[in-house]
């Protein structure tokens, strides 16, 4: 499935059965008004008053955790199907004027495939939950260290398993440049869509380095691709506007992370003041 089937942020309506005729209406659109839809990752802590602060600032999705796997932590899920939905009855109250859609996310490993798989799909069985991004970096599946042909398989295991018990989309985060990442490329590109981590506090990269990026995960053959910003404190606010006025065309951006973000003046400033300006209706 792909993900512009779904990703009908800040709607508040699932986008599960509309048809591709409404779907490539829509994209015209969203290019012709370049209108990018803005998205953050939350971690642990949701902090005061998520609900208005989320809008005030132009969030139209978010990425809720939900698990870190590690290797010697039996207990890795930080939220079960109950507390994902109390995140979104949190940040959606009835009387908001918009629905942000909820995606949730989390940190797998090669050896906890199955649990998992298991986990995620009891996620996407809920009814608020859009769809489950993968957090999938070199650290622990690399193909250079682990072996690509192991990678592989447990990498189509992990897809697979998921893909057989749910049809909401997926997506990947992961390492800015695909091409230089070691990772089981064959079954990633089997997902609905990217987020590579297009981080550069300091310009690192040179300019354009987010449309290297992004470019180099359409080379996979992966057609929804959205950048996730760095927000850290490694990044300046003056620096976050900066990277937002060098966005190369794409359908939605998000920032990492919340963390940063939530009682932050200054960089809920940068994220308001940036290139993306929110549509009125939803200030």
């Amino acid at each position: 499935m792909k993900v512009d089937r779904v990703l009908k942020i800040g709607a508040g309506v699932a986008l599960a059965g509309a048809t591709a005729a409404v779907i490539a209406s829509r994209a015209r659109r969203q290019r012709s008004a370049s209108r990018v839809r803005k998205g953050v990752f939350i971690e642990r802590a949701l902090y005061e008053n998520p609900a208005v602060v989320l809008r005030q600032l132009g969030i139209e999705w978010v990425l809720v955790e939900s698990a870190i796997q590690k290797p010697d932590k039996d207990n890795w899920i930080t939220r079960e199907r109950a507390a994902i939905e109390k995140v979104d009855r949190t940040i959606n109250p009835p009387d908001a004027p918009y629905r942000i859609e909820l995606w949730a996310w989390g940190w797998p490993i090669p050896d906890g495939v199955e649990p998992f798989a298991k986990h995620v799909l009891e996620i996407l069985a809920s009814p608020v939950v859009a769809g489950y991004c993968l957090d999938i970096e070199a650290k622990s599946w690399s193909t250079r260290d682990h072996g690509q042909m192991r990678m592989d398989l447990l990498a189509h295991s992990l897809v697979g398993l998921i893909r057989n018990g749910s049809k909401k989309p997926l997506l990947l985060s992961s390492h800015g440049r695909a091409d230089f990442a070691p990772l089981p490329w064959n079954a990633l590109r089997r997902l609905d869509g990217a987020l590579p981590q297009a981080y550069d506090p300091s310009n690192k990269y040179g300019d354009g380095f987010i449309a290297r990026c992004v470019k180099s995960y359409r080379r996979l053959g992966l057609s929804f691709v959205a950048p996730t910003l760095g927000a850290s404190s490694r990044t300046s606010p003056a620096r976050m506007v900066e990277v937002l006025s060098t966005l190369p065309p794409v359908p939605a951006v998000s920032w990492w992370s919340w963390t940063s973000i939530g009682r932050n003046t200054e960089r809920q400033q940068a994220l308001r003041g940036g290139a993306l300006i929110a549509p009125p209706h939803y200030l």
